[in-house]
């Protein structure tokens, strides 16, 4: 709306002069017109504001995976609001300690912090735990720093841990087995519980000491590519197959709300449960394997053919009572 209004600012400049009216209405409204000054603060406050308008689209997607760019966003943010705090506008600085405070009553304190989404950046391959700790040491002081980055690491080898069935050997008892072997005297639960493996490494292990995938398209499917190396690292698999569904916003559980009302209307409130939860579902993975406007055309083109047929019948209708009409004036 902003954006807008400055573009069409010689548009409401040449309003106030031509309609005294328009002068009128916002003054009785107490806000008055849009002085030279609110201008030029709208413009530089803009491209700031441009920021908050991307990261909300990026993480608002319904169709993709976005919980492993949330903190990276938050991190973007914090930092652009600190650059914004040593302005030298006046107006853009004391905007920015505002919107500071309000940053840090989130996302300031460690312990606020939700580290599954921190974990969740670190099953991406393009970022790992170096991308992360280094945003980490971007945006905190040295001090807390090292101890997000501790507790970080911490966690994520704990989930690890979780995942890899540690600690639940005694569930398990004789059924463990190592290279298809039964496991007489507990040595797979040994190396798991030394964080070890057969060959030396655990998945983790290999995960973070490979290289950062550096030459990735811009369409990255994230979940394709764990797909891919799910055979070579099977347990971060598990680990990011659950963490990648973390919702990040309300959008895609209102969207699906919506939708159960488009589904279930006055004409059609006698579906059962069962094939409301089909209709939505099908309507789901269609969406979400829209990858061209294959499936659009061939919306449009059955619609043109169900038009077309409609007009037929129509024509026909038309036909049939023109010749009943000559039929009863020939009576």
């Amino acid at each position: 709306m902003l954006d807008s209004a400055l573009k069409h600012q010689k548009a409401f400049e040449m309003l106030e002069i031509q309609d005294p009216k328009f002068t009128e209405e916002l003054v009785e409204k107490g806000k008055g017109v849009p002085t030279y000054m609110d201008w030029e603060e709208a413009q530089a406050i803009l491209p700031f504001l441009k920021i908050f308008y991307d990261a909300t689209l990026r993480i608002s997607g319904s169709s993709y995976v976005a919980s492993n760019m949330y903190m990276l966003e938050v991190f973007e943010i914090g930092s652009q609001i600190n650059k914004m705090c040593d302005s030298d506008d006046a107006f853009l600085e004391s905007m920015a300690l505002k919107m500071r405070k309000k940053y840090d009553r989130y996302w300031g304190k460690i312990e606020q912090l939700n580290m599954l989404l921190l974990i969740s950046t670190v099953l991406d391959p393009r970022y790992k735990l170096k991308y992360v700790n280094w945003s980490i040491s971007d945006n905190f002081n040295s001090q807390e720093a090292k101890e997000l980055k501790e507790l970080l690491e911490t966690n994520l080898y704990q989930l690890f841990a979780e995942y890899s069935g540690v600690g639940q050997g005694s569930q398990r008892g004789s059924q463990l087995s190592l290279g298809g072997k039964q496991d007489r005297y507990s040595y797979s639960r040994f190396l798991q519980s030394t964080g070890s493996s057969s060959s030396g490494q655990t998945d983790l292990q290999k995960y973070l000491e490979e290289s950062i995938e550096t030459q990735f398209p811009d369409d990255f499917d994230i979940l394709k590519w764990w797909k891919e190396n799910s055979s070579r690292l099977p347990i971060l698999a598990k680990m990011a197959k659950d963490l990648f569904a973390i919702p990040i916003s309300t959008v895609p559980s209102e969207s699906t709300f919506s939708l159960g009302g488009w589904v279930i209307d006055e004409h059609r409130s006698c579906l059962t449960p069962k094939m409301v939860e089909a209709l939505i579902c099908s309507y789901s993975c269609i969406r979400g394997s829209r990858k061209s406007s294959i499936i659009d055309s061939l919306i449009i083109e059955d619609y043109n053919e169900l038009e077309k047929l409609e007009q037929e019948v129509a024509a026909m209708k038309t036909g049939d009572a023109c010749s009943a009409s000559v039929a009863l004036d020939e009576d």
